[in-house]
């Protein structure tokens, strides 16, 4: 059952949105983050992607990540790249 949450200050519902990860392989995420609006999904597909870049530069010099973020209804609303490459 799919459930709207409402934030009571400002009374916007937040919806559900999926933070697919493209790299050496493709994760699907399953479970998604509530954002009240695309500005909240972009941050947080921004904060994600160099966070798992940060992780990954530590292991090799060269890296690209992807982060493709879907709404409820699985249209693609926001997507980001990432590429490090260390000299």
């Amino acid at each position: 059952m799919k459930r709207d949450l409402v934030e009571p200050s400002i009374g916007k519902q937040m919806q559900r949105f999926y933070f697919d990860v493209q790299n050496d392989e493709a994760e699907t995420d399953h479970v998604g983050v509530l954002c009240r609006d695309l500005d909240g999904v972009r941050a947080c597909a921004v904060r994600t992607a160099a966070c798992i870049a940060a992780e990954e530069a530590a292991l090799r010099s060269h890296y690209h990540i992807i982060i493709i973020v879907r709404n409820e209804d699985g249209q693609t609303v926001f997507k980001t790249s990432l590429h490090i490459a260390s000299v």
